[in-house]
């Protein structure tokens, strides 16, 4: 019970540190009362209501802010904020996966697939505003193309490649442990802390390689359909305005 209270209690401080407000406050009451599989539940379902809510409000905000400015910057609320950082909650949950277990894991994978599913859905919502005036096919088919785009890059750039690359950081330092006999607090402890201290030094470099994955793979192919896209719906609006022509010649 002591353990399942410590780590509802890291789970929760964890929450705190992403922005998480709701979700570190319901892990904390849970704390008292559940044991972690409660809590981390709580930080899953808590945490993706908020960084839902946050993305909402800044978005209702975003006009007001930037009416004002001189020079107006676009600040993409999923990608330019700290909100950003809740597509990292798969690799919190694999650095912390010796005290929450395989279901506090899989539930911090809920978490970042769920900012993952937001930031596709914000992103191509921003591209049918922009491009509301073009035509209705044309307007669809870049929405489609952004949506993908998004879910793609944030999938192997938030979940698939981190998770998997701080998942063996921890797992190569635990086996190093065992190996030199390694016992109490350091074996319990150290694992975690190299798993959160690779964050900082893998994020900005999966990120690259993800964008330059896609610029020479998926991101042409779409660029080519949504062409092909555009030059059927002028060649169709050219073909209907020839017959008008030649009535009135």
């Amino acid at each position: 019970m002591a353990e399942e209270l410590e780590a509802g209690s890291v789970v929760g401080k964890v929450a705190g540190e992403l922005g998480m407000e709701e979700a570190a406050e319901v892990a904390s009451e849970k704390v008292a009362t559940g044991g972690v599989q409660d809590v981390v539940e709580a930080v899953a379902v808590g945490g993706a209501r908020s960084m839902l809510s946050e993305a909402h409000k800044y978005q209702a905000d975003r006009s007001q802010v930037f009416e004002s400015e001189e020079h107006p910057v676009k600040v993409d609320p999923f990608r330019d904020t700290l909100l950003r950082y809740a597509g990292y909650a798969n690799e919190v949950g694999e650095s912390f996966r010796p005290f929450i277990g395989e279901l506090g894991v899989a539930l911090s994978y809920i978490v970042a697939s769920t900012y993952v599913m937001a930031d596709s859905v914000y992103q191509t919502r921003q591209v049918g505003i922009e491009e509301q005036d073009k035509d209705v096919q044309v307007r669809n088919a870049l929405m489609a193309s952004t949506a993908f785009d998004s879910l793609v890059w944030q999938s192997f750039a938030s979940v698939i490649i981190p998770g998997f690359t701080i998942n063996r950081v921890v797992a190569a330092s635990q086996f190093t442990l065992d190996q030199v006999g390694t016992t109490g607090l350091v074996r319990r402890w150290l694992p975690t802390i190299l798993g959160l201290s690779a964050i900082p030094f893998i994020v900005h470099p999966i990120d690259e390689l993800v964008h330059k994955v896609l610029d020479n793979t998926t991101r042409p192919i779409a660029k080519q359909l949504v062409g092909r896209v555009k030059d059927n719906v002028q060649a169709s609006q050219k073909s209907q305005s020839q017959p008008d022509d030649a009535t009135q010649v």
